[in-house]
């Protein structure tokens, strides 16, 4: 991860509301192998919080600009919809932030949590899959991480075959998310 991103995400906290657990993925972030483009790449963010409702009402304040024409509607159906999702998760795209170019999803806490350890959408699952890195960690979380892997690891194991290298095993990992 570059300086500039470094520094740019150690303001999270104070340019958003309330973020109870956070993290960064993609190659905005991480290196990876390989990926070379004119441009740089968008910074992913993945943001949990406790209730969307307030988070968007105080978002809309601070970041009007984050959003789309649905801020219009106001907060409380944009937490709606983002409810209606699968994901359960609300992106807010191509948002000019501290010279960057970043996304950020925002997922209720409980959904989170629920994703993890029932693997309900693989989505948030499956981005804890991948490599991240954790911006803002919660004791609240951790337990549902570890689920996480090992349902990961466990099902990997399932679908490769009796003999594989650790390359093997990780790509199998990172792509459960794409089946």
């Amino acid at each position: 991860m570059s300086g500039e991103v470094l520094r740019a995400l150690s303001d999270l906290p104070h340019d958003f509301p309330g973020v109870a657990f956070a993290f960064a993925y993609g190659s905005g972030v991480i290196v990876q192998h390989g990926y070379k483009s004119p441009t740089r790449p968008m910074v992913d963010l993945v943001f949990a919080v406790d209730d969307a409702t307030q988070w968007h009402a105080e978002n809309l304040r601070r970041n009007p600009t984050h959003y789309s024409a649905i801020r219009a509607l106001g907060p409380t159906p944009i937490a709606w919809l983002q409810r209606c999702t699968a994901s359960g998760l609300y992106y807010n795209t191509l948002v000019a932030w501290h010279g960057l170019l970043i996304k950020y999803g925002v997922v209720e806490f409980p959904c989170v949590l629920r994703d993890c350890e029932e693997w309900t959408s693989l989505y948030t699952a499956g981005r804890l899959h991948k490599p991240v890195v954790f911006l803002q960690d919660s004791p609240r979380i951790q337990h549902a991480r570890t689920t996480n892997l090992i349902h990961a690891l466990r099902t990997s194991l399932l679908l490769l075959p009796s003999q594989f290298s650790r390359t093997e095993l990780f790509r199998t990992i990172v792509s459960l998310s794409y089946t």
